[in-house]
């Protein structure tokens, strides 16, 4: 049995794939058994195949492009004459009631406010270790191994201290400077 897809379809598809909906879900969500039934139509049809591929790289594009946005702080200004937001740095005046036609006004719109928003960490260490190759050290992953770890409980201090003399070279090799 063929299955018609009709224009609102290949639209579904569309939204689907760019929201980066699995593909036995479209495949459901259109009428196809399986998904493979979806994948055997899309090699002899080229607008469901370009519904498919296309926007699921735009989904994915998105996707990067929102995860470095997170990850990168954004300092806004508001003003409360135009209500319009500049985005970049905090202006002392507002950047487009300074284009007006008025020069004598120019640098005299300062009712203006300014709102940072913080980079999230989490994510600027996710796409560090993802894309830059970035990675957390563990002392206990270096210095310590599953029949002797290092481990500070129920020590007294002089020991603690002599566990910790013994790694000092490495701290000092390998985190000298770079505090």
């Amino acid at each position: 049995m063929t299955i018609k897809l009709e224009e609102k379809d290949y639209q579904t598809i569309n939204y689907l794939a760019r929201n980066l909906v699995p593909p036995e879900i479209i495949a459901h969500k259109v009428g196809f058994r399986d998904e493979s039934g979806l994948r055997k139509r899309a090699k002899r049809d080229k607008q469901l195949r370009n519904a498919l591929d296309g926007n699921y790289d735009e989904g994915k594009i998105g996707l990067y492009v929102s995860q470095y946005q997170k990850s990168v702080d954004h300092r806004y200004t508001y003003c409360k004459v135009c209500q319009k937001i500049a985005e970049g740095e905090f202006y002392e005046s507002c950047p487009y009631c300074d284009k007006g036609d008025d020069p004598e006004n120019r640098g005299k719109h300062i009712h203006v406010r300014h709102r940072l928003v913080e980079a999230d960490t989490q994510m600027l260490i996710h796409l560090g270790k993802h894309h830059l190759g970035q990675t957390e050290k563990s002392l206990l992953e270096i210095q310590g191994n599953k029949n002797h770890p290092l481990a500070f409980e129920n020590l007294t201090e002089e020991q603690i201290d002599e566990k910790l003399a013994k790694i000092l070279p490495f701290l000092q090799k390998e985190y000298a400077g770079k505090a």
